[in-house]
């Protein structure tokens, strides 16, 4: 039989790590409403997978003289990306004959999506959560 003993050794710590802070996406656009925000994607972001991913912003929320600290956790969906002179029809007659243009197709476009607010929380002076709002 074997003799289980207690350590008087401490468990080893561990370390937590830095945290992740991601270069930014986009820029919040309009139309908004208190739930749902329309978003234009920087073209730096275009290339990434950004379809149903899971973003925040902060905002900053004045109320009765004080202003308090939010951050916005969202789902990012329905991504559409317009070219606005492709749209126009004497322009697609010419990109039928010609295909696409330099200057206009493909660099003109446009990105937008739509944010799904999944919840709001409040924040401390070092950015920390205090509680959901």
């Amino acid at each position: 039989m074997r003799h289980i003993r207690e350590s008087q050794e401490s468990p080893p710590q561990r370390t937590l790590p830095a945290p992740t802070l991601a270069a930014p996406i986009a820029v919040i656009g309009s139309p908004n409403s208190t739930t749902n925000f329309t978003v234009d994607i920087l073209e730096a972001a275009r290339d990434r997978a950004l379809d149903h991913a899971w973003v925040t912003f902060e905002v900053a929320e004045r109320f009765n003289g004080r202003t308090y600290r939010k951050r916005a956790l969202c789902q990012l969906g329905g991504i559409v990306t317009r070219n606005r002179w492709h749209e126009d029809p004497v322009i697609r007659a010419v990109i039928k004959h010609q295909g696409a243009l330099p200057a206009l197709s493909g660099e003109s476009d446009l990105t937008s999506a739509q944010l799904g607010a999944l919840g709001v929380f409040l924040l401390d002076d070092n950015g920390h959560v205090l509680r959901r709002t």
